[in-house]
């Protein structure tokens, strides 16, 4: 029993990261870090908003969006140097739960897209 509400919590937030990263990959100049679509994940999704450092864009999302994100390196300098992201300080890091709702991913985009200074996609 406990087996399957592990896999269910899982699955709910690695769905909560697919939908997420698929609407963060249609805004323009929004980058999205890691497997596009169906491919294995955690629920962790990290990206940055070109020009504007990654902390302050967590600044942003906190402030202004009430959206609690990680921004930074992350303890892996290594991997930042890896995927050129060291010059925006790191990434936006979300892991967005199992009580997460459809009004918290909503206010996610809609703060992402303020910031970024576009329209959320339709």
């Amino acid at each position: 029993m406990c087996q399957v509400a592990l896999a269910h919590i899982e699955q709910t937030e690695v769905g909560h990261v697919r939908y997420l990263s698929d609407q963060l990959r249609r805004m323009e100049g929004v980058t999205v870090y890691g497997p596009p679509g169906n491919r294995p994940r955690v629920a962790v999704l990290a990206f940055n908003i070109d020009g504007i450092p990654a902390t302050q864009v967590g600044d942003m999302l906190d402030a202004d969006h009430h959206v609690c994100v990680r921004a930074g390196l992350h303890c892996a300098p290594l991997v930042h140097q890896d995927r050129n992201t060291v010059e925006q300080m790191g990434a936006v890091r979300i892991s967005p739960g199992y009580f997460t709702d459809e009004q918290d991913i909503q206010q996610v985009l809609a703060g992402v897209a303020d910031i970024a200074g576009i329209a959320v996609p339709s």
